[in-house]
């Protein structure tokens, strides 16, 4: 045999070497796609048409105390979503305790896998207010989790332009500075999120949208409170999402989602709700617009006019008045009129910016922004100092509210003063009047009226039976109604009646609730605590009135945000408030509203009945006007007795 030649053996040994160079290609290929993500596994590697959904979530006590964030997620099927172009990336933390997979007492990143949310990281205990702690999670994810587009939810507490996600050990949540950082020091720098959700209250903010506008394309939050459900859930809408939703359609998909949760709840919702796509791109031609705008304005010469138009503009989470967020769009179109600046440029910005809006409050556009006014000195203070002189590009409309506080603050009172001959309350008309002098009207804001029945055995006390804002203004005399459909409440235990009137507050569109029930106790979620600070809502179907969800106040906001069913309550504690109205000689005391006594009636709800009910002939009835002017000072009438 032959032996082969120099030329021969150089072509197999270099035929050797590419076949030897191909398939270590192939071995380097394949072991860095199954190890791109450590011990993850997934096959997502950021080829095209791949997602990842990331979600930074401060339980607080929205899940220690009321399993809010366990309903949440409950619902997400892994089998719905396409994980191998999808990847589900959850960072935890910032709760006492949570009642679900997650682990208490640490930090941790979940990823959803076929078999539900699974642990791949965990750290100590971090503080998820810290813009440290958004980083460590925004960096982990972008290198472990790589794909063509990324969208993010934030859910916890929102309280308005302060921040979002409060960790509830620390107290402190992400505020905007803390966002700026937070994004600053990661690849979302440079690269931005399809879309930013905010599953929390009061988040849809100018201010918000201002910090997004450089980190994210569209922006998903709502002006005002987020609702929440230990039984219904937001989330159903992630068993819908495709790996080829952009921004718009991922962000609509949630706000539908939060629609239809609303909808689950079985409610006549009477609190304002809105939530909406705000094109972040679109943001600053608002900002340029509304600086121009606001620059014009002479707060000299109109202060009067704009406080009494901010006085009654719709805020958003009034049960804390602190957060003194408005609706930018009604804003602005009533500062217009007031001062004839023209302001359809900002108005025609918002327009552009706002690609979609759902809300059951006709004022509400879908971007509210601070303007100071009923919050207190140091909260306003707290905004005005540590906030807004970070967000230079709203400097003029920054000046703008610094000097209307200033103004607003320097401000004497007016000092009111009434006469009962200038009020009337009349059962026969079903009528109370009170009539204003011209400069009392000069400086009128709002006004809201109270009907008392006077205790028997203790004659300077009086118990509240309504509370009342639906009052008008007309040639200078204010009207409310002393109304006939007042509400007692029965309860027949041991064959034993008891009944006694519940303490209603009815806004101006006629809707009503019970601001008398303090507490439910037991048979709740699943937990033996009292839940105090409870409002009830109050229905009517074919001429029965029924109690209907019981809104729950949470730690943060002291909104209205948490529903229950009344009706899973074991017993309820419906209380009764008597104030002093009259010192020991009968003299009007104003601060009576500070030192109420408190009497509570517990029941059971089944047991419960509901009548409407006109004033019993055998007691006596007082009322009172409260009155509110331009600089938010609130001053009442004498009581007058019902008949007189």
């Amino acid at each position: 045999m032959n032996s082969l030649t120099k030329i021969q053996k150089a072509i197999i040994l270099s035929l050797l070497l590419i076949i030897i160079g191909i398939l270590l290609f192939l071995i380097f290929t394949s072991n860095n796609k199954s190890n791109s993500k450590g011990n993850n596994n997934s096959i997502n590697n950021g080829n095209n048409n791949s997602k990842t959904v990331m979600i930074y979530i401060a339980g607080n006590d929205l899940e220690s105390q009321n399993y809010i964030a366990t309903g949440d997620f409950s619902v997400i099927k892994p089998s719905n979503i396409d994980l191998t172009k999808i990847n589900v990336v959850m960072y935890t933390g910032g709760t006492k305790k949570w009642h679900n997979f997650i682990s208490n007492g640490e930090n941790g990143i979940y990823e959803l896998k076929q078999e539900g949310f699974k642990k791949v990281k965990s750290f100590d205990q971090k503080n998820m207010g810290d813009a440290n702690t958004l980083s460590e999670f925004l960096n982990y994810t972008y290198e472990n989790y790589p794909a063509d587009s990324y969208d993010m939810i934030f859910y916890g507490h929102g309280s308005g332009i302060k921040g979002s996600t409060l960790d509830e050990f620390t107290q402190d949540d992400l505020s905007l500075e803390d966002f700026s950082i937070g994004f600053g020091n990661s690849p979302f720098k440079n690269k931005k999120l399809d879309v930013v959700i905010f599953r929390s209250c009061l988040n849809g903010t100018l201010e918000f949208a201002t910090v997004f506008k450089d980190y994210a394309k569209y922006m998903v939050a709502s002006e005002e409170v987020s609702l929440g459900h230990p039984y219904f859930s937001v989330f159903n809408f992630m068993n819908n999402i495709d790996v080829n939703d952009e921004g718009f359609e991922f962000g609509k998909k949630f706000v539908d989602g939060y629609q239809d949760f609303l909808s689950n709840l079985l409610i006549d919702n009477t609190s304002a709700v809105t939530y909406s796509i705000v094109d972040l791109s679109k943001v600053q031609g608002i900002i340029d617009s509304l600086n121009e705008f606001i620059s014009k304005i002479d707060l000299n010469t109109y202060y009067s006019s704009i406080a009494n138009a901010r006085s009654n503009l719709f805020q958003y989470g009034t049960d804390t008045k602190d957060f003194d967020t408005v609706d930018l769009y009604t804003m602005v179109k009533n500062i217009s009129d007031i001062t004839k600046v023209d302001g359809s440029k900002v108005l025609k910005s918002i327009d552009n910016a706002i690609v979609y809006n759902k809300t059951n409050e006709e004022s509400s556009k879908g971007l509210s922004i601070y303007f100071p006014y009923n919050g207190s000195e140091y909260g306003i203070a707290l905004q005005l100092d540590g906030i807004y002189p970070k967000i230079t590009s709203l400097k003029d409309y920054g000046n703008f509210i610094a000097k209307f506080n200033n103004m607003k603050s320097s401000q004497k009172s007016f000092a009111f003063s009434f006469s009962k001959k200038d009020m009337t309350a009349s059962e026969s008309t079903n009528e109370a009047t009170l009539k204003l002098t011209d400069e009392q009207k000069s400086v009128f804001s709002s006004a809201s009226f109270l009907l008392f029945r006077r205790v028997k055995d203790h004659p300077n006390y009086y118990t509240p039976l309504l509370s009342s804002n639906n009052v008008t203004l007309n040639d200078n005399v204010l009207t409310s109604n002393i109304s006939n459909n007042l509400i007692k409440w029965y309860d027949v235990d041991d064959g034993i009646e008891k009944s006694e009137y519940i303490t209603i507050v009815e806004d101006v569109r006629g809707n009503i609730r019970s601001r008398s029930v303090a507490g439910l106790i037991s048979g709740i979620i699943e937990t033996d605590e009292i839940l105090n600070q409870v409002n009830i809502e109050i229905g009517e179907e074919n001429g029965n009135l029924f109690f209907k969800n019981a809104k729950l106040r949470s730690r943060n906001e002291r909104v209205n945000g948490i529903y229950v069913d009344i009706d899973s309550a074991e017993y309820i504690s419906i209380l009764t408030g008597r104030y002093k109205i009259l010192d020991s000689k009968g003299k009007y005391t104003k601060d009576w509203e500070s030192s109420p006594t408190i009497i509570g009636f517990e029941m059971k709800p089944k047991n419960v009945r509901l009548i409407k009910s006109g004033l019993d002939k055998n007691e006596e009835y007082y009322c009172l006007f409260s009155i509110r002017d331009i600089n938010n000072n609130v001053y009442y009438s004498d009581l007058i007795k019902v008949g007189e």
